[in-house]
């Protein structure tokens, strides 16, 4: 009888200090690595030396976030900061779908034109989960579409540049 109250107090007791931990919304957030750009010639980043870079995806916030790391030119014999300039695309996450061969498809898509923006749209595919027999050239694929218009010439450039990256985890 001894032995069954004080299992009772122990478990009493255990439930309530029991706290509630809250997760940071990146805990669920998978990121890769940017292995290959090929940037499109009319897109201001065609300028940039760019040197590496990073894809996150967050199902939990709907956002996507595309790092670009661009070299630092930094004038012989100065004293320069060590820094890395970067150029950051965080636009909301549309949608999320599995085709039927297991890549899963995120799509993100950002309009500023009505307020003198551009449009931005990315799409990653995850073709880690795969069960197709096809050779893909890497785990994550990226595809980044823009458009604006030029103010001077009145015309609409849209431009379009793929990235690979590594494994999205």
């Amino acid at each position: 009888m001894k032995n069954l109250l004080a299992l009772l107090v122990l478990l009493a007791s255990s439930l309530m200090t029991a706290q509630a931990t809250s997760l940071h919304p990146d805990t669920f957030a998978k990121q890769a690595m940017l292995l290959t750009w090929n940037i499109d010639e009319r897109s201001y980043l065609a300028s940039k030396e760019i040197i590496g870079g990073n894809i996150k995806v967050n199902v939990v916030t709907k956002k996507l976030e595309l790092v670009i790391d661009t070299r630092f030119d930094c004038p012989p014999n100065a004293l320069c900061a060590a820094f890395i300039p970067q150029i950051k695309f965080e636009i909301p996450l549309e949608s999320v779908k599995t085709d039927s061969c297991g890549v899963v498809v995120y799509k993100a898509y950002e309009d500023k034109r009505p307020v003198d923006g551009k449009l931005t749209r990315i799409v990653v595919r995850d073709n880690s989960n795969s069960i197709c027999e096809m050779v893909y050239v890497a785990h994550t694929m990226i595809k980044m579409e823009t458009a604006g218009y030029n103010r001077i010439s009145g015309e609409e450039i849209r431009t379009t540049s793929t990235f690979t990256a590594d494994l999205l985890q």
